[in-house]
């Protein structure tokens, strides 16, 4: 079973993701120290979130309508666009309040990985690096 129990050593793992053709991945203890992450990947703006209970990671892109948010948490599962102040689900994707209730964001598919087999697979892969949290 793939719970938090699981991913208990958290430096074996990475949130692994392929952008224009290109391996990138993301340190498991990065996305769980973070919560949310914004990161610009080959000109792709993304939102990393990590659902703590559940131990997901997911990745969204931050275009919406043709116009890139930016994002802040706001709370647990939560985050907030600057621009409309909206209100949305990191699980889902989805304005849950705000003028873009009903919107989604666009989900990437990501993968975790043990570190070693997703660098077997992929050794060109970049790490996606998050600060460090205050």
């Amino acid at each position: 079973e793939y719970t938090s129990k699981f991913y208990k050593d958290p430096q074996r793992f990475v949130y692994g993701i392929v952008v224009h053709g290109n391996p990138w991945h993301m340190p498991y203890r990065d996305l769980k120290n973070a919560e949310i992450h914004s990161a610009i990947i080959e000109d792709q703006p993304l939102l990393f979130a990590f659902d703590k209970d559940g131990a997901v990671p997911r990745v969204f892109s931050c275009v919406v309508e043709g116009e890139t948010l930016v994002f802040e948490a706001a709370g647990a599962l939560r985050v907030k666009d600057q621009t409309t102040g909206s209100l949305w689900d990191v699980r889902t994707g989805q304005a849950i309040s705000g003028p873009r209730t009903g919107s989604y964001l666009k989900q990437w598919v990501g993968i975790m990985s043990f570190k070693t087999a997703w660098k077997n697979f992929h050794p060109e892969s970049q790490q996606i690096s998050c600060p460090p949290q205050r």
